[in-house]
């Protein structure tokens, strides 16, 4: 898992993005993507840590690949997760 900050001069409010792709080559790039249009980025290609990024970081929008080799019924584990 990687934290790319935001600049401190930003005036806009500074949305938290949790990107979970197992794939590192699409990973990276949608990581970098964000990042350049002022997220704050926390990703992470192990699905097995969705759930405690998701109590750690409090994202305003998750981006999640459904289908990850290491875990079960990610989507509908992540969704249930997310309902409070």
């Amino acid at each position: 898992m990687e934290v790319i900050p935001i600049p401190e001069d930003t005036e806009t409010k500074c949305y938290k993005i949790l990107l979970i792709e197992d794939d590192q080559s699409l990973n990276e790039p949608l990581q970098y993507a964000l990042h350049q249009q002022g997220y704050e980025v926390r990703s992470t290609t192990d699905g097995r840590e969705v759930v405690r990024l998701l109590d750690l970081t409090e994202p305003d929008l998750v981006v999640t690949d459904i289908i990850m080799p290491d875990i079960d019924m990610l989507g509908p584990r992540l969704i249930k997760s997310t309902i409070r």
